[in-house]
């Protein structure tokens, strides 16, 4: 797993661990990462490093990607963009073909049918965080052309909300407008037992 110590990502390494998986997770500090079993190995280096890349991903089925950029410039478009490509590089070569992502609705995918409130939402998002929507475009734009079994999650607005367990998923527009934390990371997770949507952007919602 990449991202384990992010907002999202760690809510869903706890529900990776609650549902028995075994997890590798890299990460720059291990302090960071609260969690605790016996079924988890933290190791600690660069997202940058194909050394340590490669660690990581080394005998798993599957990669959770829930990275995003940490400051609304093109030199961290750039930077994640390479992460990405790396990641993708290597679980080729190792055989992983699992991918899932993480995304917010403002991502364009060829099959949408979004309405008009929809269409506000996204011209606000990229208004506010331009940088973190384009970088999640071409994020998609590679994972799409990887070759892997992957999905891109696509998240609505974002709420501190409890687990609920029910969200919902739509591929040409979102079901709601909004879903917590949790529940994302409950969606995430449980794509790696649905197959329905391999090689699909579904969004999310509750």
């Amino acid at each position: 797993m990449f991202g384990a110590t992010g907002s999202i990502g760690s809510l869903v390494l706890d529900q990776l661990l609650e549902q028995g998986h075994g997890v590798k997770v890299l990460v720059g500090d291990p302090a960071k990462v609260p969690s605790r079993s016996e079924r988890l190995t933290v190791i600690k280096g660069d997202s940058g490093d194909p050394g340590a890349v490669g660690q990581v991903i080394e005998g798993c089925d599957a990669v959770i990607y829930t990275l995003g950029v940490r400051a609304n410039s093109s030199a961290e478009v750039k930077r994640l963009l390479a992460v990405t490509e790396l990641v993708l590089t290597t679980m080729r070569k190792s055989g992983a073909r699992r991918f899932i992502g993480v995304a917010g609705a403002g991502v364009k995918v060829p099959w949408d049918e979004k309405g008009v409130g929809y269409g506000l939402a996204a011209w606000f998002s990229k208004l506010t965080f331009r940088r973190g929507v384009e970088e999640k475009q071409k994020e998609f734009e590679l994972v799409s052309k990887s070759g892997l079994d992957w999905t891109i999650v696509r998240v609505p607005y974002i709420t501190e909300g409890t687990l609920t367990k029910n969200y919902r998923a739509d591929l040409k527009r979102p079901p709601s407008s909004r879903i917590s934390r949790a529940d994302i990371a409950y969606a995430v997770v449980m794509q790696l037992k649905e197959r329905r949507y391999v090689k699909a952007a579904p969004f999310v919602g509750t």
